[in-house]
């Protein structure tokens, strides 16, 4: 007796209700695994970059608050020593010498110091700028005299901090000589520590970070609350203190200035200056921990949020992908359960609409689909290809007209009010080609070369008489050794000049402040039938790291640069069957060579 088609339905469910779950289970742990790993190797990523980059800023904070302390260290000595200088030639008469020091305090010439006091050999003050304060010399001020004038040289005295409420204090000494070069005293003075403290001050952290500098004890002289300073308030017991104070420059995580207060990314280092002697300072850099992790919590939950949604698309699509494969299988299924419960009159052709014809189209629906996709793809190739040529038309021809507003600009100032009508037509032509440069970016692929017989000396000598007012203007100096013997090559001319131009512009921009520009052509090969074109420069150089990518698309080391142009020249010099190689090192200038054989091989 036959079945009734309920026991068929109930015999056919479970079988494709498991196959469903297999591969429902299988989608899932292939694709939704991958992107929840991914997604996690992402943020953590993401996290130490981040981390890292603040660091370092940090770290920088910290050495440039080190190298400004160090100019203000230089700049106070330079300035002590000019108002010797000055003092002695007066030969420290009284009045005169007076009136100079006092105009040079009022003056601001010597800013930086809060007394100065011109001391004779017997230690009498013969003029100064605390008059009717005191006429004696304070005890630190004392000791600088002496030992300057049995050393007779500058000398700073170590910092001295002072009692409660006071800021600390540094006496320096210098030895007077008169315009015979005889000694005749010693300026002795106290440095004005709060131009330290405005140093400090001075130095932005973040939105709550902040500078703070200690003496060789650990006692702190310079921090933005001067309430800190006066009270004397030493931090030796802090890591970062005494981590510099020991000569050394690194970062200290979650430093606590006391228990009550919130933790801090301390960045420290080491000041060493004649104001310091051979007693080292601290400078450390505070920032609050929170601050600096802010930035990285924002960027961890929004790479988490990302991966989250595409989770939640894997599984949507998964689950829509599965039923898609699971419904023509289930008609192969109950074609096949009627088959084996001697349903003779369902017939299984191997064409046509039964179980195998379904799955044919299936697989065939398949292809079409894979068909598309790879169409979709062959199109965004094409789209990607149109792209960077676009860019690299719009980058060479933007090169040619940058010399010629350079150029139009010298016209101008040596034209009348007439022509200038003319010189704003030229203008306004160039601005029209930048417009259709912008607008050239769904042209068609480059086309093949179209090669010529061609004197590549002849390309070298248009590119300079081109570029000769650029490089006047920048007091570059243009050498040109060519090769009279130079044989003609078949090249493609356009794109040739397009390479040696775009060396040249290179060489040009590597020497803003003037240099030399060396071009050099001479023959190549067995036989020599092929060109070398050598183009030096006396620039600033690359340095190693950067030298392994110059030749990478977008790759560049100006900020005005497109990274377009050396890639642009590589791909040219190949597509000749040549080739294009760089040596630099830095402060030496860059040599760029190009050899082209005689003709380009035959694709």
């Amino acid at each position: 007796m036959r079945p009734v088609r309920p026991e068929r339905s109930q015999q056919r469910l479970p079988l494709v209700g498991g196959l469903f779950r297999r591969l429902l289970f299988h989608h899932l742990l292939l694709v939704t695994v991958p992107i929840a790993v991914l997604g996690f190797i992402q943020v953590n990523i993401a996290q130490n970059a981040i981390e890292w980059t603040l660091n370092q800023d940090n770290r920088e904070f910290a050495e440039r608050g080190r190298e400004q302390i160090v100019d203000f260290s230089r700049a106070l000595e330079e300035q002590f020593e000019l108002l010797a200088l000055q003092i002695g030639q007066l030969g420290l008469a009284q009045f005169p010498t007076d009136r100079y020091l006092n105009e040079a305090k009022s003056s601001g010439v010597a800013s930086s110091f809060r007394h100065l006091y011109a001391v004779d050999t017997l230690n009498v003050i013969r003029a100064t700028t605390d008059f009717g304060v005191s006429n004696i010399l304070p005890p630190n001020g004392s000791l600088a005299f002496r030992e300057a004038r049995s050393r007779r040289e500058t000398v700073f005295l170590p910092l001295t901090v002072l009692p409660e409420g006071e800021p600390p204090t540094v006496f320096a000494a210098t030895p007077l000589y008169s315009q015979l070069e005889d000694f005749i005293g010693v300026l002795v003075a106290e440095v004005d520590v709060e131009a330290i403290w405005r140093v400090i001050e001075n130095i932005q952290v973040g939105d709550r970070g902040f500078a703070f500098l200690t003496d060789h004890e650990g006692t702190v002289i310079a921090h933005r609350d001067k309430s800190i300073v006066y009270a004397g308030t030493n931090w030796r017991d802090l890591d970062s203190v005494r981590q510099a104070l020991l000569g050394r420059t690194d970062l200290v995580e979650n430093e606590r200035i006391s228990p009550e207060t919130e933790p801090m990314l301390a960045a420290f280092t080491t000041v060493q200056t004649r104001l310091t002697g051979d007693r080292p300072w601290a400078l450390v850099i505070h920032r609050p921990v929170a601050e600096v992790s802010a930035t990285t919590i924002t960027m961890r939950l929004q790479i988490v949020a990302v991966v989250v949604i595409g989770l939640a698309l894997a599984l949507v699509s998964t689950l829509v992908y599965t039923r898609r494969i699971i419904r023509p299988m289930g008609a192969l299924v109950e074609g096949a359960s009627r088959l084996s419960r001697g349903d003779l009159a369902q017939k299984i052709p191997v064409v046509g609409r039964d179980e195998m014809g379904t799955l044919a189209t299936e697989f065939n629906l398949m292809v079409e689909q894979l068909s598309r996709i790879q169409e979709r793809l062959r199109r965004a190739e094409h789209l990607d290809t149109l792209s960077k040529f676009s860019s690299v038309v719009s980058h060479e021809i933007r090169n040619p007209l940058n010399a010629m507003q350079i150029n139009l600009h010298l016209l101008r100032e040596r034209v009348g009010e007439e022509e200038q009508g003319y010189l704003n037509v030229i203008s306004g032509e160039i601005k029209r080609l930048e417009n259709l440069v912008r607008e050239f970016q769904n042209i068609s692929r480059p086309p093949v070369l179209s090669t010529e017989p061609t004197d590549v000396n002849t390309l070298i000598v248009d590119i300079v008489n081109l570029q000769r007012s650029t490089a006047e203007n920048q007091g570059v100096r243009l050498h040109l050794r060519l090769d009279e013997r130079l044989p003609a090559v078949q090249v493609d001319r356009n794109r040739i000049t397009q390479v040696l131009l775009n060396l040249v512009l290179n060489a040009l921009q590597a020497m803003p402040e003037g240099g030399e520009l060396t071009i050099h052509s001479r023959p190549w090969g067995e036989p020599p039938g092929g060109v070398v074109v050598q183009v030096s420069d006396t620039g600033e150089g690359i340095g190693r790291v950067a030298l392994t990518r110059v030749f990478d698309y977008y790759f560049t080391t100006r900020d005005s640069g497109s990274g377009l142009g050396l890639s642009i020249a590589q791909r040219i010099v190949e597509e000749h069957g040549g080739r294009i190689t760089i040596a630099s090192e830095p402060g030496q200038g860059t040599t760029l060579t190009v050899a082209l054989p005689p003709r380009p091989p035959e694709h």
